[in-house]
This record gives C-alpha cells, sequence and structure tokens, in this order.
C-alpha cells in the first residue's frame, strides 16, 4: 500500500487516466454524455487514488465527485450544471494542487518522479481549460467555431483545440468568438508555456542543487 502512494506511482496511475480519457474521446460523438456518467467516475476514482495520502483532501474529492454525478442525472438546468462544473473546476484544483506541489516545490523527491508527475500536470492544464470550455458553451452556444465545419465543435474538437491551444501550435481551423471563449483561449495558451518554463527550470535547479552543496562543504 505504501509503495502504491508514491508519488512516482501516483503520477503513473493519472498519466495513465488522463490518456485512457482522451482516448474515449475518439467514442464521444458516438456515445454522448454517456462518458459523463461511465468514463469520467472511472477517472474521478483513479484521481481518488493519487490524493489516498491526504484524508481531508481525499474525502473532500470523493465528495465533489458524487455531487458532479449526481448532477449529470438531474434535469439540464443552468443552475445543475453550474454546480456540476464547479465541483470538476474544484475537483480539479485539488489534484493539480497535489501534482504540482510534488513537481516543483517538495524536497526529496527523484528526478523521475518529478518528471512524470509534471507531464500528468501538463496533461492535466488541457483537460482543465477544457472543462472550461464546456462551461462557456454551455452557457453561450456559440462561443467557439470550427471553421471546417461552419459549426460550434463538438466535444472530440473542443479537447483538440484546448491541447492545440496550450501547446501554442494553433492550426485555426477552430476559433473563439465570444469575449469568454478568447479569454480562455489565451490563458490555455500562457499556462502551457509559464509551466513548461517553469518546470523545466525547476528540474535544472534541483539537478544542480547537490554541486551547491557540495561546494559549501568544501
Amino acid at each position: 500500500m505504501r509503495r502504491l502512494l508514491k508519488i512516482e506511482n501516483k503520477a503513473k496511475l493519472l498519466l495513465a487516466a488522463e490518456l485512457a480519457l482522451i482516448l474515449s474521446s475518439l467514442s464521444w460523438d458516438t456515445i454522448g454524455t454517456f462518458w459523463i456518467g461511465f468514463i469520467y467516475p472511472a477517472f474521478f476514482a483513479i484521481c481518488a487514488c493519487v490524493l489516498a495520502g491526504n484524508k481531508h483532501l481525499l474525502l473532500t474529492y470523493l465528495a465533489l465527485a458524487v455531487i458532479a454525478i449526481v448532477a449529470e442525472l438531474l434535469p439540464k438546468q443552468i443552475i445543475v450544471r453550474l454546480i456540476q462544473f464547479s465541483c470538476h473546476i474544484a475537483g480539479f484544483f485539488f489534484l493539480a494542487r497535489e501534482i504540482f506541489r510534488h513537481s516543483f516545490f517538495k524536497d526529496g523527491v527523484l528526478p523521475t518522479d518529478r518528471i512524470f508527475a509534471g507531464i500528468s500536470g501538463y496533461i492535466l492544464l488541457g483537460l482543465f481549460a477544457m472543462l472550461i470550455s464546456f462551461a462557456i458553451i454551455d452557457l453561450q452556444p456559440n462561443a467557439f467555431l470550427n471553421q471546417i465545419t461552419g459549426k460550434p465543435p463538438n466535444p472530440t474538437d473542443l479537447l483538440y483545440f484546448c491541447f492545440v491551444t496550450l501547446t501554442s501550435l494553433g492550426y485555426g481551423d477552430i476559433i473563439p468568438i465570444t469575449q469568454p471563449a478568447k479569454i480562455i483561449t489565451m490563458l490555455t495558451a500562457l499556462s502551457g508555456v509559464l509551466f513548461l518554463a517553469i518546470f523545466i527550470s525547476s528540474l535544472i535547479s534541483r539537478n544542480h542543487e547537490p554541486l551547491r552543496k557540495d561546494k559549501h562543504r568544501r
């Protein structure tokens, strides 16, 4: 059990869950919101395992997950959707804090553990951007435009757009139309660049710490 809770296994577990969630997007167009009711709870369960080292965070995260799943079964009113997305956002915040803490700030973490945690955190940023974009589309259905089809992007297209924006690739086939959509697009691109800069500098500085300590001892 202790081995399972080490950050290396946490990060690998979360990374596998994130990749599974992304790959499941291939069938989102055919299964509709089925993934919300079945695939997303599985993702929540794995994320709960990641937070299992902190009982308070674990219970809070599970409570948010249950509320979000119950909200999915209720009539699609705006207030219900807002509650659901608020729970998702809060859950992502707790998860990101745990992963980023091990990626950047915690001492005594092995470089490989830090790398896996950093990769998981980077993908988590893309999923978080997708979640916010979903919330915007719920309130403004024409917030984004797929210039190829001339229609708003479907969930799979939106996932693709968020990761293309996060990596600053920007093909331009999907564009933000409304002001909230433009702001979240800008923040997604900015967070992707800043995360990589901070993560790489953190790895370099951590690797040089033993050398600095040896110099001081001499």
